[in-house]
């Protein structure tokens, strides 16, 4: 089994309060050492989601790598990990908001996974070690 490297992740709400329907706003997110955090994922609540997007989201390997890196979707969304590799992959993940197995394959499953609980779900390769990816589901 893989180590998982820790993921410096943040989650900034944040509540504007403008006489326009649109504002700009600019949001750097930063580490313990005040250095810019590389694929961090900024939620803003806009209300109470209806229903998941129907269109499954992508996951994909390329250059024995997820990407993207980081892939934010909604509750109840699906996920389709396509393998665009010449090799084969062994996906995973056992994180407590969806743990699942793709064993080795190429192309595309089958199947898309469907991430019904809410959180961070990192991903990894039982073949390629160095493979690390993440799947921010939002509520």
């Amino acid at each position: 089994m893989s180590r998982v490297n820790p993921l410096v992740f943040a989650m900034i709400s944040l509540l504007v309060f403008c006489s326009t329907p649109l504002a700009a706003f600019e949001v750097l997110v930063l580490d313990q050492n005040g250095k810019p955090v590389k694929d961090a994922y900024v939620a803003i609540p806009e209300g109470n989601i209806e229903q998941a997007e129907e269109t499954p989201a992508i996951m994909d390997q390329l250059d024995i790598a997820f990407v993207p890196h980081v892939l934010a979707i909604d509750q109840g969304q699906a996920v389709v990990f396509p393998n665009s590799d010449n090799i084969r992959h062994h996906v995973y993940s056992f994180s407590q908001p969806k743990k699942f197995e793709i064993k080795l394959y190429q192309g595309v499953p089958e199947q898309p996974i469907t991430f019904n609980q809410p959180g961070l779900v990192a991903l990894g390769c039982n073949i390629h070690d160095s493979m690390l990816g993440y799947i921010y589901v939002s509520p």
